[in-house]
């Protein structure tokens, strides 16, 4: 009670006191931003609820020819630096102190994405109200990394009194006339908070690691399912978010409020994740996405990710990375499937079948055994095809087919039993008198 009436005093006569300077603000951020003036969003705040924080804008709305906001470099504004250098941006949340929603020194209010992204212990630092500035602003601010930051956030929870607050709020003071750690070095203020990689398995600490679906079609939310069923026999993964190479390109049943950005973003994120899953159901489009991406990010982990409930002998398997293995698919011995394949839920695989490089066989196909799948070919939902049959690379199966014969290089069948469509440029004559052969 003591500390919100000293938050109620100060807020108020804060506001009195600095409301020439307030009107001058809002003046400058009218005629340099235009309106709004005053930014709001929503923060999780005391016990993680919800509240619209309050501050100065600093920042344009300026966007790309996709819709999406450009970087905070790019949309910060020179009045908008000299507020945030001044922190006199910040000022507006006293607002927020006067209505109880924040207090003068506490947690600085996170965004509320950051909130599922938090272990146990980083949860704690919401059971006190969130500050204008706090232990973490004073020992470093944005200069630090996040584990640090919240360690310092925590550090206070434990610690707080009446004596503690003047000491950080006279220290705030000092921070800014010496205008420190507003931003992390190569940044406009700081990186995104993507989650820590340790998470508890049986009271010891285990890495988890932290992985990003290219993709947010259902392909990608199928891979984000099995990651759920992994972590709950044994936490391993830590699902960051999707990434699509093309923004514009997002369709209205993607999860989109998922997506992180583009391939920029992994670029600027590379110390954030550790693992990448290419959720495409596509071919041609995962082998190029993979070689992209290798290329871009050529240290990252490619991991095989396989459904808890697929049934495969895994000591006779070989199941290369990059590999996505769905729910309920079974196998039998001797399996081979390379780089970058997808097996779909449902499907089967019979004994020594080879499944190439980037193919996509879908859901309810039969792979009998022997049969040898090339590079980048796509088998239709349900298709069948028959023992020791070779199927070519950038083949497609129909769905449905019945595959009888050996199918070449490019070509598409269909139908009961599988016959030759004329499919343009790669449908040659050639490929279908060789088929018939």
């Amino acid at each position: 009670m003591a500390k919100r009436l000293f938050d109620i005093i100060v807020a108020i006569c804060g506001l009195v006191i600095l409301s020439p300077v307030l009107l001058v603000v809002a003046l400058l951020v009218r005629l340099s931003l235009g309106a709004p003036i005053l930014f709001r969003q929503d923060r999780p705040g005391f016990k993680g609820k919800l509240f619209t924080c309050i501050k100065f804008r600093t920042m344009t709305d300026a966007r790309e020819a996709s819709g999406e906001l450009l970087p905070d470099s790019q949309r910060l504004t020179p009045l908008g630096r000299f507020l945030r250098k001044t922190s006199i941006d910040e000022l507006a949340g006293l607002i927020n102190v006067v209505r109880g929603e924040m207090s003068l020194v506490g947690p600085r209010p996170l965004l509320s994405r950051y909130l599922k992204r938090y272990s146990p212990e980083q949860m704690r630092r919401h059971e006190v109200k969130p500050g204008i500035t706090g232990w973490a602003q004073v020992n470093g601010r944005n200069a630090l990394e996040w584990e640090q930051k919240f360690a310092l956030d925590l550090w206070y929870v434990d610690h707080q009194s009446f004596w503690l607050d003047l000491r950080i709020l006279a220290t705030t003071a000092w921070q800014v006339f010496g205008r420190n750690g507003i931003a992390k070095p190569g940044h406009a203020t700081m990186p995104e908070f993507l989650g820590t990689s340790a998470g508890r398995d049986s009271g010891k600490m285990t890495r988890r690691k932290r992985i990003v679906i290219i993709g947010a079609g259902g392909a990608a939310r199928e891979i984000t399912s099995a990651l759920r069923a992994i972590n709950q026999i044994k936490p391993q993964f830590e699902f960051l978010g999707y990434v699509v190479s093309d923004l514009a390109r997002l369709q209205p049943r993607d999860s989109s409020d998922q997506v992180l950005g583009d391939f920029g973003w992994l670029q600027a994120n590379r110390q954030s994740l550790d693992a990448l899953a290419i959720g495409i159901g596509t071919p041609a489009t995962r082998l190029r996405l993979a070689a992209e991406l290798r290329h871009l990010l050529p240290d990252v982990w490619w991991p095989a990710i396989i459904h808890p409930t697929a049934i495969i002998d895994l000591d006779s398997a070989r199941i290369a990375e990059g590999c996505y293995v769905g729910a309920g698919v079974t196998a039998t011995v001797n399996i081979t499937v390379e780089p970058f394949a997808l097996c779909n839920f449902g499907c089967t695989l019979g004994h020594e079948a080879r499944i190439g490089a980037g193919s996509v066989v879908n859901p309810g196909a039969n792979i009998s055994g022997g049969v040898v799948i090339g590079t980048g070919v796509l088998i239709g939902t349900g298709a069948q095809i028959l023992q020791y049959l070779h199927i070519g690379p950038g083949a497609t199966v129909g769905a449905g087919a019945v595959v009888t014969r050996n199918v070449p290089e490019g070509l598409t069948v269909v139908g009961v039993p599988a016959r030759p469509r004329a499919m343009g440029e790669l449908r040659s004559s050639v490929q279908q008198e060789q088929y018939q052969v």
